[in-house]
């Protein structure tokens, strides 16, 4: 391995704090808003009723309040046609006393604290005045015109802060950051001593301020608290879903194989429903372990965490049928439930995890559980989601979570009329109303959280890792299984009848990250082949299963092996080496995925599947250059990479360019369009300082070839929605770099958002913000016949600064249990 080994890009590089903001603008960012001043009578209407229902929902919730809380304070949702800025934050709070809660909808709805009940009199006043106007009348200058930007709005009642509940007894409950601090700290204090004198069990810990699990009994109900505490932002369910696997399996009377176990493997916490410590297991179980549930660690009742750690110990080698498996990784059990929908404790799971990475150096943990339900289109991250990226961005750890699966029960019902799977596929998914009638396609939205932007999201395949024909109800066994999740944002979607500013449309914000087999539905030969337990009643040794619970142990193992090999990297540079060796698993143009569909199959299937070629490993025809740094706001770089001088002249051979940036940052909390505040880019140029980067408009004069320029757009920065992670593929023919040196730069940009809260905004300007890149470079033939140098790497090598990445870290003092 160490003769074709990833090596670090060390050459020295040129950087300029500042660059070009400015550029021509299109048409559409440049279209003024219409010349009509009117409100329609429609839209008065609309406005009307949403003020009935508003002072009837207000008084309801101050009649239903029944605890003698020391103050109240009550909210409202406007829900704008426009993205709510800064300037209209400011006048909201001074003309009505609104004070800005938390933003959804990409900031086009805002859940806003009544503040000041004098001033909120004039914003009752203002829509009456609206209420009495006639169609022809202008609101142009008037006291009432920021109405005109309102598209509905309502009082923010209990029946608001009840998400999905599936009968548990444990609570996730959502706090809300009240602009008024001291009602947000008497509410909490008389919230926390309610539940202790109610003899209610529940976790709270200040370091996670914004959330609480809570164990209702029969003293308190869930209504109760929604009823009475204004600072509940959502109470729902903390019961994870789990599939359990199939009563059918392979019958074997025994395992088959032995397990080798390398030294210095990593640690992997599995976050699940505890391991068996069956015998293909124990040489790779550690003596570390978490267990919430008090029923051992090693007691897997349902059998799900058994399977995952299988499959993420041994990879999909445990499908190649060999007598001996090298295992990948030693498997740290996080027992969090112990039967199928239990409920999961988030806040102690949370500072087990940063516990975990801090005791014990664990990096890496596999999460194939979710929160029940769905994302709705376009809705905003989750508390879960938030506190996990804020750990992953704080911490050098990553987390590989499932998108979560569609039930076989609903999947199996639209197939008992007769209808053909191939039929109805792409519809189960979205455009579903002519096909299925009655079926909501939002229900196949991922589940959190899936949706954090700092950790990896896997979705499944319905191939099962074995020569067989797809033997289950997706059409073809690359395709995205028909259980699997896709994304939950839809640009196609108006928000507030509002369409989507071309600025917020980005092709490289998507989830899952990645996908990998996960087996197929209704047969069960179609599912992935599972370890169980010699003690099974109905699948002894092994079983069948399918779901993205098994996809993401695969993927996770594929990291293990990462870490393995280099384990000095950062946890930006193996989701780079992760997402940079993906392909389309179902090649350039599905059949199924034509005539419209081909955005869905991007939301199925995210960047693709990782592919081990190249992986871990290069040939004598191409290297992997990683670079590992950080950055300042509005500062650009340019690092060059130096090419054999001969390929500037070579008529056989051209060069493919496969290059992937991953940043970790510190998200904005109840900001859903400055979630992701850090804008970091990069682009393959000519040769330029990074003063010409940041000075010159990046044209033809500058481009490599006219269709490759920066990975990521940044201008109108406070409507733009970023991405962290960012993935470029082209060719280089030798006309490219015939007038380069046989050289190019890799540029890379920073800059953010400022319409932020002053804290954030304050890390943002003054931090140095880690990234990655992964760059690969292959020679290939021009032509099928035609010969190439097979000598890239050793060329690569001799004309760079590199570093290999195989120093092994520290050792880490270990102990058992937590």
């Amino acid at each position: 391995m160490a003769d074709f080994s990833h090596r670090y890009l060390k050459n020295d590089y040129s950087s300029n704090d500042g660059f070009r903001k400015s550029r021509n603008i299109h048409k559409e960012e440049s279209k003024k808003e219409s010349d009509e001043k009117t409100i329609p009578a429609f839209r008065r209407e609309s406005l009307r009723i949403s003020y009935m229902y508003f002072s009837i929902d207000r008084e309801v919730r101050n009649a239903q309040r029944t605890l003698p809380l020391p103050e109240v304070v009550d909210l409202m949702e406007i829900h704008f046609f426009k993205v709510f800025d800064q300037k209209l934050r400011k006048s909201f709070s001074i003309e009505y006393g609104l004070e800005v809660v938390e933003y959804s909808n990409f900031n086009k709805s805002v859940l806003f604290e009544i503040n000041d009940q004098g001033l909120f009199e004039s914003f009752v006043a203002h829509l009456f005045l609206v209420f009495d106007l006639k169609d022809n009348d202008s609101y142009e200058h008037k006291p009432y015109n920021k109405l005109a930007l309102i598209y509905s709005f309502n009082f923010f009642s209990a029946i608001k802060r009840q998400g999905v509940i599936s009968g548990s007894e444990a609570y996730l409950v959502s706090l809300c950051e009240l602009t008024n601090n001291y009602i947000h700290e008497l509410q909490l204090e008389f919230m926390l001593a309610y539940l202790e004198q109610n003899n209610i069990d529940f976790t709270y810990d200040s370091a996670i301020p914004d959330m609480l699990v809570v164990n209702l009994g029969k003293t308190v109900s869930m209504n109760e608290l929604t009823d009475n505490f204004d600072i509940i932002r959502l109470v729902t369910s903390a019961r994870a879903p789990v599939i359990k696997p199939g009563e059918y399996g392979t019958p074997r009377r025994e395992y088959g194989f032995d397990v080798n176990v390398p030294e210095d493997i990593p640690l992997v916490g599995v976050i699940d429903t505890g391991i068996s410590a069956i015998e293909p297991l124990n040489p790779v179980l550690s003596d570390l372990f978490i267990d919430h549930t008090g029923k051992g660690a090693y007691w897997d009742d349902s059998g799900h965490g058994t399977m995952v750690g299988g499959l993420l110990a041994f990879g999909a080698d445990f499908y190649q049928g060999n007598k001996e498996l090298i295992a990948k990784a030693k498997l740290v059990p996080i027992k969090v439930i112990h039967h199928e929908n239990d409920d999961i404790n988030i806040i102690r799971l949370l500072k087990d995890l940063r516990e975990a990475h801090h005791a014990f150096g664990i990096r890496l943990f596999n999460m194939s559980l979710n929160l029940p339900g769905n994302k709705s289109y376009n809705s905003q991250i989750g508390k879960l989601a938030y506190e996990l990226d804020k750990l992953a961005y704080e911490e050098d750890l990553m987390i590989f979570v499932s998108v979560g699966n569609s039930l076989r029960e609903d999947i199996e019902f639209w197939l008992t009329e007769g209808k053909d799977p191939g039929d109805i596929y792409t519809h189960f998914f979205y455009n579903s109303v002519e096909a299925l009638e009655g079926h909501d396609c939002s229900f196949t939205n991922i589940m959190e959280p899936a949706e954090a932007m700092n950790l990896i999201a896997v979705g499944a395949l319905a191939g099962n890792l074995e020569e067989e024909l797809n033997l289950g109800i997706t059409p073809a066994k690359e395709y995205p299984a028909f259980y699997t999740r896709k994304f939950h944002y839809d640009y196609d979607q108006k928000i507030n009848a509002s369409s989507w500013k071309k600025t917020q449309k980005n092709k490289n914000l998507i989830k899952p990250d990645l996908v990998f087999e996960g087996g197929d539905f209704l047969d069960n030969d179609a599912g992935m082949e599972i370890l169980r337990s010699p003690l099974d009643a109905t699948q002894p040794y092994f079983g069948r299963c399918s779901g993205t619970s098994l996809a993401t142990p695969l993927v996770t193992s594929l990291a293990a092996e990462i870490i393995h090999a280099y384990p000095k990297l950062k946890m930006e540079s193996v989701k780079a080496l992760l997402v940079n060796s993906t392909v389309s698993p179902a090649g350039k143009n599905p059949v199924h995925f034509q005539n419209g569909n081909e955005k869905l199959y991007k939301k199925l299937v995210g960047n693709g599947k990782p592919t081990y070629h190249n992986l871990l490993e290069n040939d004598k025809n191409s290297i992997v250059l990683i670079v590992e740094d950080s950055i300042s706001y509005d500062q650009v770089k340019g690092i060059p990479v130096q090419l054999p001088k001969s390929f500037a002249v070579c008529t056989t051979g051209k060069l493919q360019v496969t290059a992937t940036l991953v940043y970790k940052f510190l998200p904005v909390r109840n900001n859903h369009l400055a979630y992701l505040p850090l804008h970091i880019s990069f682009g393959i140029f000519k040769p330029l300082a990074a003063v010409e980067l940041a000075h010159n408009k990046i044209d033809n004069k500058y481009k490599l070839n006219s269709g490759n320029s920066w990975s990521e757009d940044f201008h109108g920065v406070e409507d733009r929605v970023f991405s962290n992670v960012q993935k470029i593929d082209f060719l280089l023919s030798p006309s490219h770099l015939a007038c380069t040196g046989s050289q190019f730069h890799i540029g890379v940009r920073c800059s953010g958002k400022k319409d932020i809260p002053e804290s954030d905004l304050d890390h943002l300007m003054k931090g140095d913000h880690p990234f990655s890149i992964v760059l690969k470079l292959r020679e290939i033939p021009q032509k099928k016949n035609d010969a190439i140098s097979g000598t890239l790497y050793q060329d690569i090598v001799a004309l760079n600064s590199l570093e290999l990445v195989t120093d092994i870290s520290g050792d880490v003092d270990l102990e058992a249990g937590l």
